[in-house]
């Protein structure tokens, strides 16, 4: 049998850096070893296919077909080319000679991948399998790019007939980090493994986002595992309310509120505690204290406690004279394509903020999903309730109404559907006629979210929502609030056609008036962008003239930018 000298180079080189040298030999070390030949093409006919996950992806697939034609134009041999989906009949012959290129589900992708950090890939012989892999998507790119670059031409041999043979050569890449040492009460933070609470949605997120923070910076690629499903080990980062006892224990210290967190070192292991949304921003605090430091080597002691606090204000009194207040708050649904690229469970703990800060007694609330409905009752404690989560007809509500469950009775209500749209559970009419059960005062709260598609149809919509009204108030004669996303701004045609129709006035002027404005934002804007204080509004609460109004605002502080493309607005008032 014929020998090949494999030259194994270890190259050690940056993770940030563009691309890799032209060949192994400009840095690092070099080892040799004899092993059989792996010929990937013999004298012309394929030895090997080539092997890629199920779902690559376009780029790695792109990768992928680079690699197998620039084989064929270099020896004229075409490597066949298949997934590494398994079905009932599937059966692999460990003795088959297969390029295995990615993260595929190989036991022999899994072995290099073990011996691997995340700024490292390699391109490596476990039996007759040939491995192009590492953790990232970024790495494995430039794994597939230095083969096809690299070792393909320079292990070309041309037999005496002309016919072309391709050897097989291994190459490892060892990036370079900035952190080389990280330990945790002595303890090096590579023999950690991250464990989140299972208990809540969310926090398997935030650990793989803590995970990725270390990785980046640390080079180790830590092992992420649920509570739940996990044994008890000596190192451990904790992340969330966990079933340890370490995080029960940090918590009776240390337990964070809305929009806090706090972090620290208990009997060896890291506790993070917080909401999701918290979580991340823990994590980023790590990242800042711990990875982005100018020593190369860092040390956390048992005892360190770090605490923040995400408020702007933990608290807004009502205004002096008002005696109720009212808000209206587009949440923004998840669906990727409305702008909700942040899932409902890191942007519910802000809402909740929201909630407990302000303390309004009622809110009509926008974009309502089945996902809101599920997450945010547990962050509210049972003290808000909503006013007609589904529909009559059992669909789910986007314009619902929350309000102060102990503090009123719904004394009627209803939800209507726009004509425009048809039974569309996202433009119709939620209202509700509330009674204080301490002082029996009544009012009438009108929640909806017109249309954008163009202005006849919000016109329409607006002459329904104001002869809805009209009917409700000639059987209850009470104080009207109008909140919603109307997808109209002030002083517009339709704007001032509804004000007209439904007798109702716009309480943010009402409040400049008076010199009771806090300001007049619009509050819109994409979501993590924070929001200026001038602006249109789309979004507006229109009361009865009758209303005494005492304050009104657009919330533009406690991190809303991050819950909504829109701002929450409140007005302070008193029925008359």
């Amino acid at each position: 049998m014929m020998l090949l000298v494999l030259v194994l180079p270890l190259l050690l080189g940056s993770c940030d850096a563009e691309g890799d040298p032209a060949d192994s030999s400009s840095t690092g070390d070099e080892t040799t070893a004899v092993e059989n030949i792996l010929k990937i093409v013999e004298e012309g006919t394929a030895v090997f296919s080539v092997v890629y996950p199920d779902e690559p992806g376009a780029e790695l697939f792109a990768r992928v077909r680079e690699l197998v034609d620039t084989v064929k134009q270099a020896t004229g041999a075409t490597l066949e080319l298949k997934s590494d989906f398994i079905s009932w009949s599937t059966v692999r012959d460990p003795e088959d000679y297969e390029i295995l290129v990615g993260k595929t589900n190989y036991d022999e992708t899994a072995r290099v991948l073990s011996e691997l950090r995340a700024c490292d890939y390699a391109i490596r012989a476990v039996g007759n399998k040939i491995v192009i892999t590492a953790h990232t998507d970024d790495m494995i790119r430039r794994a597939v790019s230095y083969f096809n670059k690299n070792l393909i031409e320079r292990n070309l041999v041309a037999g005496e007939d002309g016919k072309i043979s391709l050897l097989f050569e291994e190459y490892v890449f060892l990036g370079t980090v900035p952190v080389e040492s990280l330990k945790i009460d002595g303890v090096e933070l590579r023999d950690f493994k991250i464990v989140y609470a299972a208990s809540e949605a969310g926090y398997d997120v935030e650990a793989g986002y803590f995970r990725d923070l270390v990785a980046e910076r640390y080079g180790y690629l830590l092992e992420v595992v649920s509570d739940k499903d996990t044994p008890v080990s000596e190192h451990e980062i904790l992340i969330g309310p966990t079933n340890r006892v370490e995080s029960a224990e940090f918590a009776g210290h240390h337990a964070p509120g809305l929009l806090d967190f706090s972090m620290g070192v208990l009997s060896g292991k890291f506790v993070i505690l917080g909401r999701p949304y918290s979580c991340k921003a823990a994590a980023q605090r790590f990242s800042s204290k711990y990875l982005h430091t100018k020593e190369s080597s860092v040390s956390i002691p048992e005892g360190v406690v770090f605490s923040l606090s995400q408020l702007d204000k933990a608290e807004v009194p009502l205004a002096e004279g008002a005696g109720l207040r009212i808000m209206t708050a587009n949440i923004l649904a998840e669906f990727e394509s409305w702008g909700g690229t942040t899932p409902v469970f890191e942007r519910a703990e802000i809402f909740a903020a929201v909630l407990k800060v302000y303390s309004p007694d009622v809110v009509g609330v926008q974009e309502v999903t089945d996902q809101w409905y599920k997450i945010l009752p547990g962050y509210i404690e049972g003290e808000y309730a909503f006013l007609w989560e589904r529909t009559p007809d059992g669909l789910t509500n986007y314009s619902s109404i929350l309000y102060k469950k102990d503090k009123y009775n719904i004394v009627d209500s209803d939800v209507m559907y726009f004509s425009t749209n048809g039974k569309n559970n996202i433009r119709l009419v939620t209202w509700g006629v509330f009674e204080d059960i301490t002082t029996k005062e009544r009012f009438i709260v009108f929640n909806t979210h017109w249309s954008w598609e163009s202005a006849e149809i919000a016109r329409a919509q607006a002459a329904e929502e104001a002869a809805l009204i009209r009917q409700v108030i000639a059987k209850y004669n009470y104080p009207v609030f109008c909140t919603a996303d109307y997808n109209t701004i002030q002083h517009t045609d339709n704007y001032n056609y509804f004000l007209e129709q439904a007798g109702m006035v716009d309480a943010k002027y009402v409040a400049q008036e008076r010199g009771v404005l806090k300001n007049i934002s619009g509050g819109c804007g994409a979501l993590g962008s924070p929001r200026g204080e001038t602006g249109n509004s789309i979004d507006h609460i229109f009361i009865s003239p009758s209303v005494e109004v005492f304050a009104f605002e657009t919330v533009v502080i406690n991190r809303t930018f991050d819950l909504s493309d829109h701002s929450p607005k409140y007005s302070d008032v008193k029925l008359k």
